[in-house]
């Protein structure tokens, strides 16, 4: 329930790298100098930072871009950002623990400030405090100040939110996360109000309490908690009993006889004992406690005080949850809780090592529900105790306690020395519905079903049953381009307006791109679902690269053909680093493509829409999708070959889960929605199955689609395919499924043979209608059809603009859909609207809104109609009413030939490179490989700015030269000396700072020979003007040496003194090889090389 629930990613800042180490620019801190101080030389490469440059936590060039009108995500990206800096070297020192505390208090005290102002930062500080400043500094005792400040923030958030009010729906409710407010103002109220007793400060406590009183009073007045009859004071508050309401037992703590995993752990206990005793004798706990970490902040206190050794994984990179560094230390004790059914099938269980010293405390907080806890005392202690809800416990050795952790609960140790050690786990509840069987019911009373908020009935339109004849025509041997169905094949021309310069500039300007400008912990090296990685970052520069093409040719401007031999040589180097990944050129690649969008930015700015001419080959379709508004859902329907009906658009599940699953799936029930669809692995089938009962739909009506996963990637032996299925369908609570796919094409060859046998043996059983794949290629399926005696009459795969069909193509003639239909596969499409393998969400695609707007439907409705109207059914996938309403609304409306034609080129903006048009199947929509030379264009004047304005990128002439009057950068950390005679022009800045580069290399420019070389600070803005720069000095705030290049190409720099002696270029010969060399292969950067000693700390020599 914590309202960190989110990971947001911050926009990092822009490295300075050598050769030899990269080193982060530094921005002067805002907190307290102290603190920063001391946050600077906790980490390394602060302690290289400019003399007198100050580190803060907020590193980066720009802020968190902060909301005023949404507080969650405030609160998101400030969680984020501390969590890291407060994780930032935690284990690599005994006597430096979290080195950047002090900065994270500064910080917090910074937004603290800005918050007065900025109501929407009440909730992100309130936070903050709880998880970074519940505890005074180096000590276990509350430091009450920062915790009252933040209970008084979380009532002003609650206010602002507007969860004070009465009138508010439950699905508000929910979407603000006030169920999560309430109950944390009403706990730190509680809490401080206690601190205060325990220290017979009687007065203030009086006037907490009455405060916690109050807000517990005022939240029980709300339509929500008056279900909740049993919580007559703020320790009542459990999040379970949201999700279980009448639920027996209930409390704080439970008898363990009705718990089978209590009775087992305690028939287990010698040999647990045994086993984790020996990790403390071996002196390992503190080593593996660094292994994996489940805290979301400050937790506990004092340092060392309560640590935990993680025997479950906390973010496992395979499927096995136990395959842990700690459970190869206890086999025994990690091989009895993987068999045990309470620790799978659902989603918060957990299994750990708990450490209490002497004087630790584990601050109050709240589990996160539905589950359980229990602990087995591996050694109990004097002076040890457990607060849950309103009761008081204590450990005994060789005992288990189980008690509900989703009350308010904390533990502490007030003995003076001594250990205590637990098993934690925490485990299913007993009322989820794959955990009911393992009860008896004389000892767990469950409800019927879990409770759907009560969310103000929306009914469903109630049109005319229309009926739809949609057969796709199977045309063997037959390839039509993607949009372009069998038919006559006459070709037409439509025109349409498409905005290539504003999508070249969106995708390059994304804030997600600006993570990976160098691979680290913002932009790590690897290709998991979303968020920046190289993969998705050099998609999305690739898609930028082509859209900048086409921009440049439809403008009908005239281009220096160095621009297009420079992007040219950026997307060949993007395709040998996808074809044979070489991290060290991840930079280098990124830092040019960035280079020239930098330099065309403002011109691609100022564009309008290109009007273009696509070509459109007039055919049949093969489905026909009603556009009249008055056809049901149901009444649409793609007919497998196995003559089932499918309806044609459906409901997603994929990281649905609980109570907002459930939810999902009735509201998409109640809105005509009859094609659901899940998997194994989503983990939420019990709820879909659920929420089908509580419908009263038919199952007759339905069609459900679920997929194996586990056989399918190999993680279980094929044998055990009926007995999955047999679950899923318990789960589902139906007899059967529509169709049972295969969830990826995880295994090949002779196993994927016996896989395929033992799905073909369940067809026959009945308790599947069809057979289907996901996630298959090209390749994948022609080898299942090498062999398959019933053959998938169902394929689901990732279908969007970029990639439609494949992540990854697979280079096939054919593209999936024209495969599909040539065997008669009905296709389904899923992440319509996802972002990845880019980092571009279709959905603020410029291409995509401005049809959208033309239509005056969300691009969401544009791109699932894309879909339909190529015959590819849709399952989207939304958490709230409106949104799933909005996703089913399609039939209403419909894309013209020219609209889809330039939706289909979005794949080939996409994945051409600078030498082929991709997909090999797609035809050249935008005509990306023809003549860049177009005719001018009629009333559209030529522009010369967009290749000749000042900057890098215009400035290179065809011959590979810098061009006369161009700005290269010279030195980095440097600036120009300004006492000297005659190096000064006049004026000499722009006036103050926040000034763009661009401004000041044209002010330069418009000198002439007053003026050849600026100083900018990047981190600044300010802009200094000089005739000559003959010497220099070391500077901070980002600054950069810039010159501009004369005819003859030598640069008015020199590199006298720099604080050493005898440092100095040779022969501005060795500037022009340099200038001329690495300009040619359109290389940024240029040092003066030749030193006449060895290089000093100021001066970095680069080979390119």
């Amino acid at each position: 329930p914590v309202v960190a629930a989110a990971t947001v990613e911050v926009t990092g800042k822009p490295h300075r790298c050598t050769r030899r180490r990269c080193t982060p620019r530094t921005l002067r801190g805002r907190g307290a100098a102290a603190a920063a101080t001391a946050a600077a030389a906790a980490i390394g490469w602060l302690a290289e930072a400019p003399r007198g440059a100050v580190g803060q936590v907020t590193w980066g060039p720009g802020p968190l871009n902060l909301v005023e009108d949404n507080d969650l995500p405030n609160q998101q990206r400030l969680h984020d950002l501390l969590r890291r800096a407060f994780f930032t070297d935690y284990g690599t020192s005994a006597r430096q623990p979290h080195a950047l505390m002090p900065a994270i208090k500064a910080e917090i005290a910074d937004f603290r400030q800005k918050a007065e102002t900025m109501p929407s930062l009440a909730l992100a500080v309130s936070m903050a405090r709880y998880h970074f400043a519940w505890y005074r500094e180096d000590s276990a005792e509350m430091d009450v100040e920062s915790v009252e400040d933040a209970a008084n923030l979380m009532y002003a958030s609650i206010q602002f939110s507007g969860c004070n009010r009465p009138d508010m729906s439950a699905e508000l409710f929910f979407q603000r996360m006030c169920n999560a407010r309430w109950p944390y103002a009403v706990m730190m109220y509680s809490e401080l109000g206690r601190e205060f007793a325990s220290r017979y400060l009687t007065e203030q406590a009086a006037t907490i309490l009455e405060k916690a009183i109050a807000a517990f009073d005022e939240m029980k007045r709300l339509p929500y908690y008056a279900q909740f009859v049993h919580w007559q004071g703020p320790y009542d508050i459990n999040f379970n009993e949201e999700w279980f309401p009448g639920a027996w037992p209930a409390g704080p703590v439970w008898d363990k006889s009705r718990v089978p995993l209590a009775l087992v752990l305690e028939g287990f206990a010698e040999a647990i004992t045994a086993e984790l005793s020996s990790i403390v004798e071996q002196g390992l706990f503190d080593s593996l406690h660094f292994e994996g970490l489940r805290a979301e902040g400050q937790d506990s206190a004092p340092w060392e005080g309560w640590r935990a050794v993680e025997l479950m994984a906390v973010d496992p990179k395979g499927a096995n949850v136990w395959d842990t560094v700690a459970c190869k230390h206890a086999p025994q004790t990690c091989g009895l809780l993987a068999s045990r059914p309470e620790m799978q099938g659902c989603q918060h269980p957990s299994a750990s090592f708990v450490r209490l010293r002497a004087g630790g405390r584990l601050k109050p907080q709240f589990g996160a529900a539905p589950r359980l806890a229990c602990h087995l005392a591996i050694r109990a202690d004097p002076g040890t105790r457990m607060s849950v809800g309103n009761q008081t416990v204590a450990w005994k050795t060789g005992e288990v306690l189980v008690f509900d952790d989703t009350f308010i609960r904390q533990e502490w140790h007030a003995g003076v020395k001594g250990e205590r050690y637990v098993l934690q786990l925490t485990f299913c509840h007993p009322c989820e519905d794959s955990q009911r069987h393992l009860y008896s019911p004389s000892a767990i009373t469950c409800p019927a079903a879990a409770p759907a908020p009560a969310a103000p009935a929306v009914a469903a339109a109630a049109s005319p049953a229309a009926s739809v004849a949609g057969v796709p025509t199977s045309h063997p041997g037959t390839a039509a381009p993607l949009g372009v169905q069998p038919g006559d094949g006459s070709v037409q021309e439509g025109a349409i307006s498409v905005p290539f310069a504003a999508a070249a500039a969106w995708a390059a300007s994304l804030p997600e791109l600006a993570l990976c400008r160098e691979l680290g912990e913002q932009c790590p090296p690897d290709t998991q679902h979303g968020g920046p990685n190289p993969l998705s970052a050099l998609n999305t520069w690739n898609y930028a690269l082509n859209n900048l093409k086409a921009a440049l040719r439809h403008a009908r401007v005239d281009v220096d053909p160095a621009l297009l031999t420079a992007a040219a040589q950026v997307q060949a180097a993007i395709q040998s680093f996808l074809a044979l990944p070489a991290l060290d050129q991840f930079g280098p690649i990124v830092a040019s493509a960035a280079q020239i969008f930098e330099a065309m930015l403002p011109w691609l700015r100022q564009q309008p829409p290109a009007q273009v001419h696509v070509a459109i080959r007039q055919q049949q379709p093969a489905v026909r999708i009603p556009s009249d508004g008055r056809t049901t859902l149901s009444a649409l329907n793609f007919p497998l070959a196995n003559g089932l009906a499918m309806p044609a658009i459906g409901f997603g599940t994929w990281k649905l889960e609980g109570t907002a699953c459930y939810n999902a799936v009735r509201w998409a029930l109640e809105l005509g929605l009859r094609h659901i669809d899940t998997a194994e692995a989503y983990g939420n089938e019990a709820e879909i199955g659920r929420a089908i009962r509580d419908s009263g739909v038919p199952r007759s009506e339905l069609f459900i689609a679920t997929k194996a996963t586990s056989v399918a990637l190999g993680m279980a032996d094929p044998s055990y395919l009926e007995a999955i299925l047999a679950g899923q369908l318990q789960a589902l609570q139906t007899e059967y499924v529509d169709v049972y796919m295969l969830h990826a094409a995880g295994v090949k060859g002779d196993q994927l043979r016996t896989v395929w046998q033992g799905m073909e043996r369940i067809l026959e059983t009945g308790h599947v209608k069809a057979l289907g794949v996901s996630n298959f290629g090209v390749a994948d399926l022609e080898e299942l059809w090498s062999f398959a005696k019933h053959r998938p009459v169902y394929l689901q795969n990732i279908f969007k603009v970029y990639k439609p069909g494949e992540q990854i193509l697979s280079g096939s003639p054919l593209s999936l859909l024209q495969w599909a239909q040539s065997q008669g596969v009905a296709m389904v499409g899923y992440s319509v609207i996802n972002s990845w393998p880019h980092m571009m969400l279709p959905l603020e695609d410029p291409h995509v809104v401005t049809i959208a707007q033309r239509r005056g439907r969300t691009p969401s409705q544009v791109l699932h109609r894309w879909c339909l109207q190529h015959g590819i059914a849709v399952i989207p996938k939304a958490s709230s009413r409106d949104r799933i309403r909005e996703n089913a609304m399609l039939l209403d409306f419909e894309l013209v030939p020219a609209e889809m034609a330039a939706l289909d080129g979005l794949a080939t903006l996409s994945e051409s490179t600078h030498d082929a048009v991709k997909p090999t199947w797609a035809p050249d929509v935008f005509g990306l490989l023809q003549p860049q030379a177009l005719p001018p264009q009629p009333g559209i004047a030529a522009t010369p700015s967009a290749v000749q304005q000042p900057g890098v990128a215009q400035g290179i002439t065809a011959n590979g030269q810098a061009a006369a009057g161009m700005f290269v950068e010279a030195l980095r950390d440097a600036q120009c000396r300004r006492d000297l005679p005659e190096a000064r022009s006049e004026p000499f800045s722009l006036g103050g700072g926040a000034h763009r580069l661009e401004d000041c290399q044209a002010a330069c420019a418009a000198r002439g020979q007053d003026c050849n070389v600026v100083t900018y600070y990047h981190g600044t803005g300010y802009c200094h003007m000089f005739r000559s720069c003959q010497e220099q000095q070391p500077a901070g705030d980002g600054a950069v040496i810039y010159a501009r290049a004369m005819a003859d190409a030598e640069l008015p720099l020199g590199v006298h003194g720099m604080g050493h002696e005898g440092v100095e270029v040779r022969d501005n010969a060795i500037i022009e090889d340099c200038v001329q060399t690495l300009y040619a292969a359109f290389y940024d950067r240029c040092y003066e090389v030749l030193l006449l000693s060895a290089t000093p700390p100021h001066v970095r020599p680069e080979a390119g």
